[in-house]
């Protein structure tokens, strides 16, 4: 995963325009708990969106809101996800420090899972903010800790991820 700033985001399509739109036309929170984890993943989606948009500050809010109803249905892994996307907005926002506490919560809730994807992607955002604040040496020694874990479970993409993230370095 790669952080970046608004600047790098591709030029919108009316696709994504169309996305945006339906997700903001979604029905109210109806407390039953399909719904609600319904609307965590609209939420989470919606947030993905605003992210390719460029809108960082819409993205946050609707990750954060997903966070919100993950915790209240108990979902960790919903938790893990919604924790590893607020890191890359608040990297993008430049709050280096809060985004390093997203993101060791998110890295203990994937090792209670047993999730070594998600703990791969976690050691990379980590990695890529230890690298934000200077500290080059940390962010490598948790970027090729994020390879290794790759490597472990065959995934050829988060591999060449974990690789260009060192090559920034």
């Amino acid at each position: 995963i790669h952080a970046g700033s608004p600047q790098h985001v591709l030029p919108i399509t009316r696709q994504q325009f169309k996305v945006v739109e339906l997700h903001q036309r979604s029905p109210d929170i109806n407390e039953n708990r399909e719904t609600l984890e319904a609307q965590a993943d609209e939420l989470g989606n919606l947030g993905l969106e605003y992210r390719a948009l460029g809108d960082i500050l819409k993205a946050r809010d609707s990750h954060q809101h997903s966070l919100a109803i993950e915790e209240k249905l108990g979902r960790l892994d919903g938790q893990a996800i919604q924790l590893g996307n607020l890191c890359i907005c608040f990297q993008m926002l430049g709050d280096i420090p809060y985004a390093i506490e997203l993101i060791q919560r998110a890295l203990a809730i994937n090792e209670i899972l047993g999730n070594l994807e998600g703990q791969a992607a976690g050691l990379g955002n980590l990695g890529i903010c230890f690298q934000m604040l200077g500290d080059t040496n940390k962010a490598i020694e948790l970027i090729r800790r994020s390879l290794e874990v790759s490597e472990t479970i065959g995934r050829p993409e988060a591999q060449a991820v974990a690789l260009s993230n060192l090559g920034i370095c």
